[in-house]
């Protein structure tokens, strides 16, 4: 290392070689590039508004006028937005936001979730993450992931705090809260089994990413 100090690319090549331990408490939706996410727009059929630089679900494509297929960003006609997008969704850019980094970093995270919370993606951010880090020689990824976040908070917001708690427990389990578990559960062990069949570990489980 002391050799590579004055040439960084070289000090680059080596650091990337080092081995890194884990990355702890790490969110996976915000540890996916922004430029994925747009990979994932495009394919799947969603949409862009030009004019709030945000990304709509394919079932809204068309309700305004500004809106254009995601499949087009890579057009000349709409590279602007593409390149906004990515500075919305990422810290790339500071002087695009206008505002402080901490609350850059917060407000990129409502920028992709459609596509974060998107139930067919789930591998393919697990993958993403997990080959990245095996390229960094990272060993041990500690990854936190909301499962069924949308009807927990609807059923958290509906019975709010009671002060007693075997009441609450009561409620919660009457309303559902067991079959969430369940299926937040499920959702995870899909994650996981795609993972593995994008990166080809039953076949190859000496890969690093796997």
């Amino acid at each position: 290392m002391d050799r590579h100090l004055d040439q960084p690319a070289a000090l680059r090549v080596f650091l990337q070689r080092f081995p890194k331990g884990g990355d702890i408490h790490t969110h996976l939706s915000g540890a996916v590039y922004a430029e994925r996410y747009l990979d994932w727009a495009m394919a799947d059929g969603y949409c862009v508004d030009a004019k709030t630089v945000q990304v709509v679900a394919p079932k809204d494509c068309g309700k305004t006028s500004t809106t254009f297929p995601a499949a087009d960003l890579l057009q000349s006609a709409h590279k602007s937005v593409y390149q906004a997008l990515i500075d919305r969704w990422s810290l790339r850019n500071l002087a695009f936001a206008g505002r402080p980094g901490h609350d850059q970093f917060f407000d990129a995270f409502a920028g992709f979730d459609l596509l974060a919370s998107a139930p067919n993606r789930g591998g393919d951010m697990l993958a993403d993450v997990a080959n990245r880090a095996a390229a960094q020689v990272i060993t041990y990824l500690e990854l936190l992931h909301t499962s069924q976040g949308a009807p927990v908070k609807a059923m958290a917001l509906a019975l709010r705090w009671n002060g007693d708690l075997a009441e609450m427990r009561r409620q919660l389990l009457n309303n559902g809260l067991a079959t969430l578990v369940g299926e937040g559960s499920h959702a995870l062990t899909q994650m996981e089994a795609q993972k593995a069949l994008i990166l080809g570990c039953v076949s190859n489980a000496n890969q690093p990413a796997c």
